[in-house]
């Protein structure tokens, strides 16, 4: 079974930079999915739920 693999950030996270999102994805051949606006995704940020991701994992399961 091929791996299927995707890396989600946001290009206003203040804590981990876009570059270490790209070698993530580099390293695990994942596909990568840039939020515009979005943060760290963590819940001090307010983020309960994250639509892109259960969009892409709808998308992996087709």
């Amino acid at each position: 079974m091929p791996k299927r693999v995707f890396v989600i950030h946001g290009d206003n996270d203040e804590w981990v930079p876009m570059e270490r999102a790209e070698e993530l994805r580099n390293r695990l051949s994942a596909k990568l999915i840039i939020v515009k606006g979005g943060g760290h995704f963590s819940g001090s940020d307010g983020v309960l739920d994250l639509p892109v991701a259960l969009e892409e994992l709808l998308n992996m399961a087709k």
